[in-house]
């Protein structure tokens, strides 16, 4: 969030995160051992960052020596 001030404004601006920042913090939390509430897709998510979420839940409903298909989409 950036706060603009000014002598007769206040702007407040709420931008969203980066999306190459976002898709490395999912991957690391997934390899540190994170599962769960980081996977879930939120409304705002864009197709990109949905897609590497529902590559790593694939990857942590995988069973050993089982073939993975990963929904990469477009991504």
């Amino acid at each position: 969030m950036i706060n603009i001030c000014c002598t007769d404004k206040k702007l407040t601006v709420k931008a969203p995160p980066s999306k190459s920042v976002f898709h490395r913090e999912l991957i690391v939390n997934y390899v540190l051992g994170a599962r769960g509430d980081f996977l879930l897709t939120a409304g705002g998510d864009s197709n990109d960052i949905k897609a590497t979420k529902e590559c790593l839940a694939a990857l942590a409903d995988a069973a050993d020596g089982e073939d993975i298909i990963l929904p990469a989409r477009e991504s």
